[in-house]
């Protein structure tokens, strides 16, 4: 289950870093989409193992 929340953590990193990095244009919408649902799915994966 630790692998779950280094996905989340993962994904999180991917909506903030065009911003600290100053990515702008399609990059910038590819990497908080994709980051979004890599969070969610990491997220929605670790409540399903836990029973939750």
């Amino acid at each position: 289950m630790q692998i779950k929340w280094v996905h989340i953590v993962l994904g999180l990193w991917l909506v903030v870093s065009p911003f600290l990095l100053n990515i702008t244009g399609a990059g910038r919408w590819s990497n908080i989409i994709v980051g979004i649902i890599i969070a969610v799915l990491a997220y929605t994966s670790s409540k399903q193992e836990a029973g939750v």
